[in-house]
């Protein structure tokens, strides 16, 4: 890296600045975001599986509390993934700048983008349609308790 030129040396740096937030996204969405969906699935089968009137304030009030958590979570998700999204757009236009012709720095920004738009991005989408889909089913339960029963 020492007999390249300053612009190269430059894109390097940079990449190496989004190779660490990519790094820093994909151990979030591979540990901290995975234990906190299954916490939230595990709440609400412990909460189906301790209740015995879904019909009770009880029930509902922890319905809103995992329901809470959940927009919280998917809130997370969507914020991480715009914050990528906006970082790298602004480098992403320096870096072609900076590498000019320079091959291996090309390809490395290549194999970043797709490491983003084929791993990392459709993984934060499953996630995000995980965290719906666990709110979709609490809001399906809470509306059917909250129905009137016909006799």
């Amino acid at each position: 890296m020492t007999n390249m030129p300053s612009e190269i040396k430059e894109a390097w740096e940079i990449l190496a600045e989004i190779n660490d937030l990519l790094s820093e996204l994909i151990q979030w969405a591979g540990d901290d975001a995975v234990v906190t969906i299954n916490k939230l699935y595990g709440d609400w089968q412990n909460l189906c599986s301790e209740t015995t009137s879904a019909r009770s304030v009880l029930f509902y009030d922890r319905c809103k509390e995992i329901l809470d958590k959940c927009d919280s979570y998917c809130d997370d998700i969507v914020n991480r993934g715009q914050v990528f999204e906006e970082t790298a757009k602004d480098k992403l236009l320096l870096i072609t700048q900076l590498a000019g012709d320079n091959k291996e720095t090309r390809l490395l920004l290549e194999d970043f983008l797709k490491l983003w738009n084929e791993v990392l991005q459709p993984q934060l989408v499953l996630l995000l349609g995980n965290a719906t889909a666990l709110v979709s089913r609490i809001m399906d339960i809470m509306e059917a308790a909250i129905q009137p029963v016909e006799i």
